[in-house]
């Protein structure tokens, strides 16, 4: 573990200054309070797996943006959404994201991530009037809904 360590100082020490020059995307207090974690956070999250030609950048911000509401985890929200919103992901994807994800990963999670879109939606000056789906947009439940609703209700309703 030790050659790891060294390693490591070595190249924190070797580091070029084009690289030192570079403005950081690591948050100030981060910065501050860690200065090794956003060394990790400029040179291997954004300088490495961002990058990679896995995903495309809309497609890696529209996974970050829903696995930040489906956790919960409003406080780096707002920065990956001017992302997302730079990578092309569109207005209403977010807002269909949000929506789709209130069913999965809990009411709560989909709430408390709106306050935070909302507000860089309006910094970004998202007309959110046209997010706006009229009732008869809405997908009608299936025939068969009824008899899943009784299935369900019949298999897993006396445990639950």
């Amino acid at each position: 573990m030790k050659p790891v360590v060294a390693a490591m100082a070595a190249l924190t020490l070797a580091t070029p200054v084009e690289a030192q020059e570079r403005k950081s995307v690591a948050p100030k207090a981060m910065q501050a309070v860690a200065p090794g974690l956003a060394g990790y956070t400029d040179e291997v999250l954004f300088g490495d797996v961002w990058i990679s030609p896995a995903l495309s950048p809309r497609d890696r911000s529209l996974v970050t943006v829903s696995a930040l509401i489906a956790t919960g985890k409003t406080a780096q929200l707002a920065g990956h959404l001017g992302r997302a919103l730079d990578n092309g992901v569109k207005p209403d994807e977010i807002a269909g994201v949000v929506t789709h994800l209130a069913f999965y990963t809990g009411w709560p999670n989909a709430v408390s991530s709106l306050e935070v879109i909302e507000k860089v939606f309006t910094d970004r000056g998202v007309d959110m009037a046209s997010l706006r789906a009229p009732p008869s947009a809405r997908l009608p439940a299936p025939a068969s809904d009824a008899a899943r609703a009784r299935t369900v209700t019949a298999t897993i309703g006396p445990v639950a």
